[in-house]
């Protein structure tokens, strides 16, 4: 909250609370806090836990009931419930005087500091964050495609439309995200008949004088208490003398408070950052993804700064099935919720998350100069919270990709680098590619035939439990080729590129009449079906978990 009004004014508004059956908390005081969120309630003395705090009668409330009291029907059935309390805020502030309201129009905030009040210059500090995109564009489309449809509607009704200006209607559309109350207080233990009302009841938004006069503070222990005619809040623990005395709007992440409100919170407790992440399924995916948890919005997930700090359910679920070899689509569908479904998978999934928020992270650009004025500082608060957050995800998911790697690299995770530490296929190699150095194998582009012939090798003549499991499980899932079947052409090319002078220069390995076209071909299918690449430590690799 912005209160920045006279002291005449704040008296004016606090005899009128009272005299129209609100209270106000005798040792509470109104004044500008150190925050940057404006004025706010302050004690001026103990305010012991369960002291009832503001009260606004229903009577008080700016609703959507009193708003189609203000304008004709026709109005009221051709806008939405937002655009009518917008109008109806509007007629009341040009009222004047005149308007019941005037003396809470009158403390009411002048100016906000949310993302549709930024200049170009405050705009910089939002690059990065979702509030950067389309989103606050759209609110503005969507609230001044209302406010034009309003105008019409009264126009068509011959009202007047005098005064009903654009930057009138913004105005009052940011009261209401930064202020209002739910309306469903109003009535909060009626089961409407159906049929009565003609608007969303749980959403509609009402602005309550008195109780929407303190600024947010997370964790705050505070109830609000609607009764039959009036609604209250209840201090939940003990206020000292010159304390800030706050409510408590509920977990709300810095985005949605600037969004909303116009504020934000350094080192938000409850602060996320919004992915967007809408991946096409196949149906088998799609139906794989069903049996999981789900995000509240179809393709919004939230990193969060608080709690355990790991991935959301939401986001792993969906990335196990994304990185799933077929190989491991059956543990898959038989439990989709798995927390880990193989290493493989669960590596494939540290390393795409790891690109994921490497990516949106790279979106917020270098560090930008110091804030100029009170917009810019609460989105470079903003800003600096999510690339906190996105930069505990970065080192995160690397340290898990790096846990994993080193507990089985070697043992059921392979790369072309592990296998070529066997010496006695590293020598097989050199005799046949003249090299069996990484870097040259890989610039001559045979790092791929090297990785498969060791895989080949070892299924043709590895009598390691591990080996043969493999091999074995891998045979469920790609059969094996009948003896006539026709080998693919770039295949049989490779292959008798290598043989049979591979058999000569080194016999111990690619010897024997095993070692044919169609085994070269059937690995090759494994090797690219089961294979996955990542980066460690900034050293790209493909690699093969043998894991069973």
């Amino acid at each position: 909250m912005s209160l920045q009004q006279s002291e005449e004014a704040w008296a004016s508004y606090q005899t009128w609370i009272t005299q129209n059956g609100g209270f106000i908390h005798k040792s509470i005081t109104f004044s500008s806090n150190t925050s940057g969120a404006g004025a706010g309630g302050f004690a001026t003395a103990t305010i012991p836990a369960g002291t009832t705090l503001l009260t606004c009668p229903y009577t008080m409330v700016m609703d959507y009931g009193k708003a189609k009291k203000e304008f004709p029907e026709a109005f009221i059935t051709a806008v939405d419930s937002h655009a009518a309390l917008c109008f109806f805020v509007s007629k009341e502030v040009l009222k004047g005087e005149k308007s019941f309201w005037a003396p809470y129009l009158s403390v009411l905030p002048k100016e906000f500091n949310t993302p549709l009040y930024f200049s170009e210059e405050d705009k910089q500090y939002l690059i990065g964050t979702n509030l950067a995109g389309n989103e606050v564009e759209q609110r503005r489309a969507a609230w001044k495609a209302e406010w034009e449809s309003g105008l019409e509607a009264l126009k068509k009704l011959r009202e007047s439309t005098e005064g009903y200006t654009w930057e009138l209607f913004l105005w009052a559309s940011t009261v209401f995200t930064s202020r209002s109350f739910p309306e469903k207080l109003t009535h909060w233990d009626e089961k409407p008949a159906e049929g009565i009302r003609t608007y969303d009841e749980e959403t509609t938004a009402a602005l309550f004088p008195a109780v929407d006069s303190l600024n947010h503070k997370p964790h705050t222990a505070i109830t609000w208490q609607p009764t039959a005619d009036r609604l209250s809040l209840i201090s939940g623990q003990q206020v000292e003398a010159g304390e800030e005395i706050f409510n408590n709007y509920g977990p709300k992440a810095n985005e949605e408070l600037l969004n909303g409100y116009g504020f934000t919170i350094p080192n938000n407790p409850t602060d996320t950052v919004t992915i967007k992440f809408n991946a096409p399924l196949t149906p088998e995916q799609d139906a794989l993804r069903s049996q999981q948890t789900q995000p509240a919005r179809p393709g919004i997930y939230h990193l969060r700064a608080y709690n355990n700090r790991a991935f959301p359910t939401d986001l792993t679920g969906l990335f196990h099935i994304l990185t799933a070899s077929p190989s491991e689509l059956p543990k898959l569908e038989a439990n989709p919720s798995a927390d880990i479904i193989s290493i493989r998978n669960e590596m494939s999934t540290m390393f795409q998350l790891f690109m994921a928020v490497s990516q949106k992270r790279m979106a917020y650009g270098p560090e930008l100069g110091q804030p100029q004025n009170d917009r810019q500082r609460c989105a470079a608060i903003l800003r600096e919270g999510q690339i906190g957050i996105l930069e505990y995800f970065i080192q995160y998911s690397g340290s898990q990709l790096k846990k994993l790697w080193d507990e089985n690299i070697g043992e059921k995770a392979f790369t072309l680098e592990t296998v070529l530490t066997d010496e006695q296929f590293a020598n097989a190699v050199l005799a046949c590619f003249e090299t069996r150095d990484i870097e040259e194998i890989i610039e001559a582009e045979q790092d791929d035939i090297v990785f498969v012939l060791y895989l080949c090798w070892k299924y043709l003549t590895s009598e390691e439990p591990k080996w043969r499991d493999w091999f074995k499980a891998m045979e469920q899932h790609y059969p094996l080729p009948e003896e006539d079947e026709e080998v693919d052409e770039g295949i049989e090319e490779v292959f008798d590129a290598i043989f049979p002078e591979a058999g000569e220069a080194a016999p111990n390995i690619f010897g024997g009449d095993k070692w044919n076209a169609s085994v070269v071909e059937w690995v090759m299918g494994i090797y690219q079906s089961e294979g996955f690449n990542i980066i460690l430590e900034g050293e790209p690799m493909y690699l093969i978990s043998i894991e069973v």
